[in-house]
């Protein structure tokens, strides 16, 4: 019987192992997912004793029906294992949160500790650099105060000298007003002894009258003075009374002419109607009638000259002052080269001649020019303008007729030979508002211009307010002197009125009476001519002067000196006719063609004589320059050391550092000229400008639709750089993920870890690693490179910026003078900005986990659970991509921020003032090129020296030659 139980229990054993190699141990589904690589190996241990306490159960439950007490064994073992298991697990899993939550803390607080170490270390920077630069402050100070000191005492010098100067005249002034009170009393005194010694003499005569009538003689004399006393006081009072009534009478006519041509002028009538005198001498003449009176007037003219006899000591050519003054035109010379160096316009006198058709207009200016030019004989229809202009090497006049732009077939500058500029003249006579313009160049003239204008017309006539208009607009200018050409004949006020439009005190205006001999054989007593002479008004600056008909001036082309001989003949013949007439001589200075032109000289010269004060001022300032420059020089290069050269060094490289963080700050800079819109930056940078995908194809997108703020602004600096950053955001939120196919996710999914069921968590896991990779790998490179863009251009801004503060050329600080140097410090800053660029990119890589790290943080976040089926993991590889691309945006942002934009404000300090602290004092010079610029600054000391004594020289020559100018008879 025991044998028999033996062989069943040995039966019943077999065919249990015979079970346990040939069914499959199901496995639990938490079992499957500890299977991965992120499960510790001692977990497959575990599984292996649950398995097999599986395994006893199962056999136990197969066996139950023969042996129940077995079965119950076995299943009790098989609940006590599970128990066990769930224990192990739970206490792995609180061990494993443990030990991340302390991992975590140490994290913290290790990068806790290394931020205050970085602000402590920045904090102690910035200290040390604010201490330099306020050493420098004070240095800087105390050299502007020295400076200010040394102005200030200069200043106090030459105040000094200015009060001595003051002084020394205002006492000459007092000697001289002594002197000439002292002659004016003695004046007196001799004038009283005069009257005395008359009175003596009367008395004495009066005494030798006989005794008897002594007291009727006496009474008859006292009564008479009583009369004649009486009667002088009457006339004296009638005659003040008569003084005051023509004063009030003479200024209640001037301010009624003033409101009458004030009224006309507001009504647009402010001109007199023309005389029947006035109209009968314009008259217009056939040309037979024309011609007649042409010849008639030749021959008379011809006969008066001819019996005019000259004094040996006449010289036409001085009176009518076109004598060769060698020195006054040499020395206008020298005064005008003067004005051209010192960069000065010296003002040109221009002189209008208005006037009526045939009055002398042309012939006036004829006679100041000294040379017959023989006018158009139908009068002037457009403006010429004659420029004088002082030319050594003309010994002649050269005569150019410049361009016309009113006639095309005048389109450039024509040299006219002086006998045919009145042929010239005659071709282009048109009627028009340009003017013609000759240019007039001779030795022995001085810069000024004459314009001779349209004859004025009669108001009947249509072209009335067309001339009128372009008359008034060549007079309006202030600076013009108006020479007002009528007849003798007539003293019409429609011209004068006219004037008046535009000079209502006539004070820049002067009025010249032509044809005057005629007008004086109509005299026959000095009563009549003086009275003639005296009915222009005594505040009018008048001439009277006779000129010499066509025919005459046309024979006198080409001849100078006959030209001048008739003129003075004419005068003579005039100044003759008053002298038989016996005129008062106080009219003299108002007669004759000599008086007029002496007045038009004495306007030309003092208009250039009053531009002397200037030009010597700015002679001696120009020397005063050389010489502050010539001692600043001097210092510079006796201070020129390796000291020296690293302040300087120092120093630029503090103002570009400076100028960099104040437009990071966004505090300096100027927008207009160094701000880039978002298309202007994109297209300047390059090919690091434009997006790129994974599959290198451009992203083109409207910025305005993706709500890129301030893309049509002009930035720089810290604003443009934010600009980017909003942009690089845009781009990542609007970045999707690509489809992923059934073929990408069997692939990620990988072999099989067990019983051929695959792992799709894991595959969703590393498909959402390499997609996040594929698409924001490239968008970090271009961000970075974009902003080493950015950052490399605020160095060029800073550049300029401090560029257009250099000081002076002379001042060693100036960057001209050193650009090895200058060039050094952007390298510097060039390559510091691009190990930024190296490490942003570099910590923003960080930011792409591998798989385990993505599953367990995801795990850890989401609860994600086993995946079985390709659609979820579709689903979560999206919730994957999005989670990560947010990460991955706000980060980047961040280490954008911390190692890149945070860089330049504080660790660029630091590296570019370390560098350059630690050259060598032969690194400097190198870089300085010390020698060659030593070498530049002696130059320039020799150049300034010679400088100083040629502007002495300059001042002595422009002294005598403004003193031979003002008074020319002592030039001579």
């Amino acid at each position: 019987m025991g044998d028999e139980v033996e062989e069943r229990r040995k039966h019943r054993s077999g065919r249990h192992s015979r079970r346990s190699a040939e069914v499959p141990v199901p496995v639990p589904e938490a079992a499957q997912a500890a299977t991965t690589d992120d499960i510790p190996r001692s977990t497959s241990g575990r599984s292996s004793r649950r398995s097999r306490a599986e395994s006893v159960a199962e056999v136990s439950a197969t066996d139950g029906a023969e042996d129940p007490q077995a079965l119950a064994l076995s299943v009790a073992a098989m609940v006590e294992a599970q128990k066990q298991e769930k224990a192990d697990r739970e206490e792995r899993k609180r061990k494993r949160k443990e030990a991340e939550a302390q991992a975590q803390a140490e994290a913290e607080a290790a990068a806790a500790a290394a931020e205050a170490e970085a602000e402590a270390q920045a904090l102690a920077q910035s200290q040390a650099l604010a201490a330099k630069e306020q050493e420098q402050a004070a240095e800087l100070e105390k050299q502007r105060q020295k400076e200010k000191e040394e102005k200030e005492k200069a200043e106090a010098d030459a105040a000094a000298a200015s009060a001595t100067a003051a002084l020394e005249l205002a006492q000459a002034q007092a000697k001289a007003k002594e002197e000439a009170e002292a002659a004016e009393r003695e004046k007196a005194a001799a004038a009283q002894r005069a009257r005395d010694a008359e009175e003596a003499e009367v008395e004495t005569r009066r005494k030798s009258k006989a005794k008897a009538d002594a007291d009727a003689a006496e009474a008859a004399a006292a009564a008479a003075r009583a009369r004649a006393k009486a009667q002088a006081e009457e006339a004296s009072i009638q005659a003040e009374r008569e003084k005051a009534r023509a004063a009030a009478a003479a200024e209640a006519a001037r301010e009624l002419e003033q409101a009458r041509i004030q009224a006309e002028r507001a009504a647009g009538l402010n001109i007199a109607m023309p005389t029947d005198e006035l109209r009968a001498l314009l008259k217009p003449l056939s040309e037979e009638q024309r011609i007649e009176k042409e010849k008639r007037d030749y021959e008379e003219e011809s006969s008066f000259l001819d019996s005019v006899k000259m004094a040996p000591t006449d010289n036409p050519s001085l009176a009518l002052g076109h004598s060769e003054q060698e020195t006054l035109y040499e020395n206008f010379s020298i005064i005008r080269t003067f004005s051209r160096q010192l960069n000065i316009l010296l003002p040109v006198p221009e002189i209008v001649f208005v006037g009526h058709q045939g009055n002398g207009k042309s012939s006036l200016i004829e006679a100041i020019l000294g040379h017959s030019i023989f006018y158009p004989s139908i009068g002037t229809k457009r403006p010429v303008h004659i420029n004088l202009i002082n030319n050594k090497s003309c010994a002649t006049v050269r005569c150019t007729v410049k361009r016309d732009s009113f006639l095309p077939e005048f389109d450039s500058d024509l040299d006219v030979p002086l006998g045919s500029l009145a042929e010239e003249i005659e071709k282009r006579n048109k009627p028009s508002d340009l003017p013609i313009i000759i240019q007039w160049e001779h030795h022995n003239v001085i810069d000024a211009t004459f314009i001779d204008t349209p004859g004025l017309p009669l108001p009947e006539d249509p072209s009335f307010k067309h001339v009128m208009a372009m008359i008034n607009q060549t007079i309006s200018p202030k600076n013009r002197l108006i020479v007002f050409v009528r007849p003798s004949s007539s003293f019409e006020d429609y011209g004068v009125d006219l004037i008046k439009r535009v000079d209502l005190e006539l004070e820049r205006t002067v009025v010249v009476n032509t044809h005057f001999f005629p007008q004086l054989m109509r005299f026959q007593t000095a009563e009549a001519v003086n009275h003639y002479l005296a009915s222009v008004p005594s505040t009018w600056k008048t001439y009277f002067v006779s000129l010499l008909p066509r025919l005459m001036r046309e024979k006198c082309v080409g001849s100078p000196d006959d030209f001048d001989l008739k003129l003075f003949l004419s005068y003579k013949r005039d100044e003759g006719q008053l002298e038989y007439l016996k005129f008062d001589k106080k009219f003299e200075p108002l007669v004759g063609l000599p008086h007029f032109v002496n007045h038009i000289l004495k306007h030309i010269n003092k208009s250039f004589q009053s531009s002397a004060p200037d030009l010597l001022k700015c002679l001696r300032l120009q020397k005063v320059e050389c010489e502050n420059k010539l001692a600043h020089v001097k210092s510079e290069v006796e201070s020129l050391d390796a000291s020296k050269l690293r302040m300087i060094g120092s120093s630029y490289a503090v103002k570009i550092l400076q100028c960099i963080t104040s437009m990071l700050a966004g505090t300096a800079g100027q927008a207009h000229i160094h701000g880039q819109t978002l298309e202007q930056e994109k297209s300047l940078c390059g090919a690091a400008g434009q997006w790129f995908d994974n599959n290198t194809l451009p992203l083109v997108f409207d910025p305005q639709e993706w709500n890129v703020k301030l893309w049509q602004n002009k930035l720089y600096g810290g604003s443009q750089f934010e600009r980017l950053l909003d942009e690089f955001r845009a781009v990542c939120n609007h970045t999707t993920l690509p489809e992923i196919t059934r073929d990408d996710i069997i692939t990620a999914a990988g072999v099989p870890q067990l019983l051929d069921i695959p792992n799709f968590t894991w595959a969703a896991c590393e498909l959402g690693k390499q997609k996040s990779q594929e698409a924001f790998t490239p968008l970090i490179g271009q961000v970075t490179k974009r902003a080493s863009y950015i950052m490399k251009r605020l160095v060029d801004v800073a550049e300029s910026e401090v560029n257009a503060q250099r000081p002076d050329r002379l001042n060693v600080g100036n960057t001209e003078n050193f650009p090895f140097f200058v060039h050094y410090v952007k390298d510097l800053c060039y390559k510091a900005i691009e190990s930024y660029e190296a490490m942003c990119n570099e910590k923003c890589m960080d930011e792409f986990y591998d798989t385990r790290t993505i599953l367990l943080e995801f795990t850890m976040s989401q609860g994600l659970k086993p995946l079985s089926s390709i659609e979820e993991v579709r689903t979560v590889v999206e919730t994957l991509f999005t989670h990560i691309k947010e990460r991955i945006t706000t980060n980047a942002i961040i280490k954008l921020y911390n190692y890149f934009f945070i860089q330049m404000q504080n660790t660029l300090w630091v590296e570019i003032n370390k560098t350059i602290g630690a050259l060598s004092d032969t690194s400097l010079e190198d870089l300085f090129h010390a020698s060659s610029l030593k070498e530049r600054l002696v130059a320039e000391e020799d150049r300034l020296s010679e400088l100083i004594k040629v502007n002495g020289s300059h001042e002595t020559s422009f002294l005598e030659a403004s003193a031979g100018f003002s008074h020319p008879t002592a030039g001579k």
